[in-house]
């Protein structure tokens, strides 16, 4: 009889830790999630994976692997952190590899949580039978993971399609300032005076038909056309998968998308490409954590 491989996975975010078993199916057999408490520093934050590891392999003895989902720039090759912004602080120089592995002598891949996300899409997801495709996460920042004929591509300092910080707008205004989720809430806000707006009841409040919604979610959806525009004219994908929170919204989203596509690209360019919203949801940085470690790149 054949037994599954089974993988421990974490996804470290800068709220929370996702967290739990992923067997070499890619199928999430076990999850549980915890307070990052990133506040506490980089040292903190190592103490409370490691003990989170050492629970899921006194809870499954035949677990073969560790493979790490973490938000800033990773070196996949030494699995070392080699940027992060102030949410976590002290956390550049983190040797998640090296840590890992001399405490528990299993084979160890860590990745950047968008990159993740996107292996995860390729893997069991939306982009399972594309060897070309962009994945773009929207969320509190704008992300991106971009597959080229079958193979994820980091770039040489690994941060291929980091496209939060793109300026399509001028005046030193990063794509995501115009374009995340969060910058909706905020134009919502600042434009209505509307305090309890948040990512899920702004698409909401838009289908319910108030104008001044339906205006300001058409306007931002244009600016996240304009960034997604430019990320097709660099890597020409086949199929671009919406990723993060809004993907729930499903097909309206995307045919809004796609309208505003159509201002920015030539007919022919947006003629060869398919959207598709993300089917991993919360779980796409635990299971793509675990992708290179079954499937490694030559």
């Amino acid at each position: 009889m054949y037994f599954l491989r089974n993988y421990a996975a974490v996804d470290i975010g800068g709220t929370s830790i996702k967290y739990g078993v992923v067997d070499e199916n890619g199928k999430v057999v076990f999850n549980a999630q915890s307070d990052t408490e990133a506040q506490k520093g980089g040292k903190h934050l190592v103490k409370k994976v490691t003990d989170i590891i050492a629970s899921l392999i006194e809870r499954d003895s035949s677990i073969s692997g560790i493979g790490i989902s973490t938000a800033g720039v990773v070196d996949t090759n030494t699995g070392c952190v080699v940027y992060a912004n102030s949410n976590l602080p002290d956390y550049i120089g983190t040797e998640w590899k090296k840590i890992l592995s001399e405490r528990f002598h299993l084979p160890v891949y860590i990745c950047n949580d968008v990159h993740a996300a996107g292996a995860a899409e390729a893997w069991i997801g939306a982009g399972r039978d594309c060897n070309n495709f962009l994945c773009v996460v929207i969320g509190t920042g704008i992300g991106g993971s971009v597959f080229i004929n079958g193979k994820q591509f980091a770039g040489p300092h690994f941060r291929a399609a980091a496209l939060g910080y793109m300026n399509t707008s001028g005046n030193e205004i990063v794509y995501e300032k115009k374009a995340a989720t969060q910058a909706l809430v905020n134009r919502i806000t600042l434009l209505t005076g509307d305090s309890d707006v948040n990512g899920k009841n702004a698409f909401s409040r838009a289908r319910d038909h108030n104008a001044s919604y339906a205006e300001i979610l058409e306007e931002w959806v244009d600016d996240l056309a304009k960034g997604i525009a430019n990320a097709v004219l660099c890597f020409d994908p086949e199929l671009i998968v919406i990723g993060g929170a809004i993907s729930k919204e499903g097909q309206p989203l995307l045919q809004s998308i796609h309208d505003s596509l159509a201002k920015y690209l030539p007919e022919d360019f947006l003629a060869g490409i398919i959207l598709k919203t993300a089917e991993c949801g919360n779980l796409a940085g635990m299971i793509g954590a675990v992708y290179h470690i079954v499937k490694p790149q030559e």
